[in-house]
């Protein structure tokens, strides 16, 4: 019986057929895309980390600042209402003694 031998498929070589060769060639291209983009997209995230963090820590800073400025205002109001409140005293003190000086005479 003398059957036909088949040859042996040829080996699947993507350089010697032009089609495989273009798509391997497409999605190396693809696949460069991608981790370019995912590496512009990680500078991204780092830089807005960074940018959060710095204005945390200057968040911070004025809240510090303005807790000191607001400390500051308001003994600064205690002693303008101490001294209103000592010349207003005073001066009740000062009618009453007329009042009375008035009053005894």
């Amino acid at each position: 019986m003398g059957g036909s031998a088949r040859p042996a498929p040829a080996p699947s070589n993507p350089t010697s057929d032009p089609i495989r060769a273009a798509a391997a060639e497409i999605a190396m291209m693809i696949q460069q895309a991608r981790e370019e983009e995912a590496q512009k997209s990680r500078i991204a995230i780092d830089k807005a980390q960074w940018e959060a963090e710095h204005l945390r820590v200057e968040g911070m800073k004025v809240k510090e600042t303005l807790s000191k400025e607001i400390e500051a205002l308001k003994a600064e109001l205690s002693a303008l209402k101490k001294k209103k409140w000592e010349k207003t005293g005073i001066k009740k003190i000062q009618r009453a003694t007329k009042e009375h000086a008035v009053v005894c005479f």
